[in-house]
């Protein structure tokens, strides 16, 4: 005779969209409810290690070194842009001019034209962003 079954309780937890989602994945990847998935994550059950545990790394100690090296890289070549130093140095304004040239130029050759005129539109205002995004998206066109 099998023993009686202890009854589920709902209960809620919180977490943004982005986890909810990530949590759905992981659950589907697992063959699994959602909260069954939860439940056996967060005790530790079905080889996920101890609770609280989280996943492995996976990068070795080799790649986490070379990641960290390629952070200090870009740390100081993000240094030397926006504080460089000498008497051909570009002032305050140059540095934040090139930065913010360099962001608009990563939003046209990503496509982000729309997100690219929600940044200019409070600064320069709607009409003048949007033909800003639209010699930009002339000059991507001439550049083909």
């Amino acid at each position: 005779m099998r023993a009686p079954r202890e009854r589920s309780v709902s209960h809620s937890l919180s977490c943004t969209a982005l986890e909810w989602e990530r949590i759905r994945e992981l659950a589907e990847l697992a063959g699994k409810p959602m909260s069954r998935f939860v439940v056996d994550r967060v005790l530790g059950r079905d080889g996920a290690g101890d609770a609280g545990s989280g996943d492995a790394l996976v990068l070795d100690e080799r790649q986490q070194r070379a990641m960290h090296d390629a952070m200090l890289g870009a740390e100081a070549a993000i240094e030397r842009l926006v504080a460089p130093s000498g008497d051909d140095a570009p002032d305050l304004a140059g540095s934040v001019r090139i930065l913010f040239e360099a962001r608009l130029a990563e939003m046209v050759r990503t496509g982000r034209h729309e997100a690219m005129k929600a940044l200019l539109a409070p600064v320069v205002g709607p009409e003048r962003a949007a033909r800003i995004v639209r010699d930009a998206l002339d000059g991507v066109r001439r550049d083909r």
